[in-house]
């Protein structure tokens, strides 16, 4: 019975992994008649790849880019997306990578690829904080009184402190600053008053 129920276990894996193959082949198939029925060109015409030369990845860059309503794009921006998303990929492969050998383990598991694609995103692109946070944040915002407007004549402007014209800086004077200046002037005053006197 142990031997009937390991066989049944490899038979599914087998199936499954079949399976995904035909999909990913149909999937390659149906790329590869699309590259070569239409191209790949933006929405002024302009051929990005001539038909039947267009690779999968273009395709798919500009049936993104088609299902999220862009309807003008220049043709550059396809390879710069392909760009970004061939290093995406091999950055997220080569952490997965580490990751299996810190593990040692002989193999890429999908733990090492999930856990490399959440420190992608932690480092390289930046998330918008929760939307209950946000709404929590501006609720309590909102619940403090904003001041009273005093009648005033003239633009009204907010207290001096938060003002551009505020004074930004301090000026520090010591007593051996303060005396240097006074003996300055009366060195100063001295020869203005021997002049005077010849």
């Amino acid at each position: 019975q142990m031997m009937m129920s390991n066989n049944s276990n490899s038979q599914s894996t087998e199936a499954a992994a079949r399976r995904k193959r035909q999909r990913k082949q149909a999937a390659a198939a149906a790329a590869a008649a699309a590259a070569k029925e239409e191209g790949v060109v933006d929405a002024h015409g302009e051929r990005v790849y001539e038909p039947g030369k267009a690779p999968r990845e273009a395709i798919a860059v500009v049936r993104i880019l088609k299902s999220m309503g862009v309807k003008e794009f220049d043709p550059r921006v396809v390879n710069q997306l392909m760009e970004v998303l061939h290093r995406y990929t091999q950055d997220v492969l080569s952490d997965a990578n580490d990751y299996r050998i810190h593990a040692q383990r002989d193999e890429i598991t999908d733990s090492d690829i999930s856990l490399a694609q959440q420190a992608a995103l932690a480092s390289s692109f930046t998330q918008p904080p929760p939307r209950a946070i946000v709404a929590g944040l501006a609720t309590s915002t909102n619940q403090v009184p904003l001041p009273t407007i005093v009648p005033h004549f003239g633009p009204l402007l907010p207290p001096e402190q938060h003002c551009l014209t505020a004074p930004n800086y301090h000026v520090k004077t010591t007593h051996k600053a303060v005396d240097a200046l006074k003996q300055k002037q009366k060195q100063q005053q001295d020869q203005q008053e021997q002049k005077t006197n010849e």
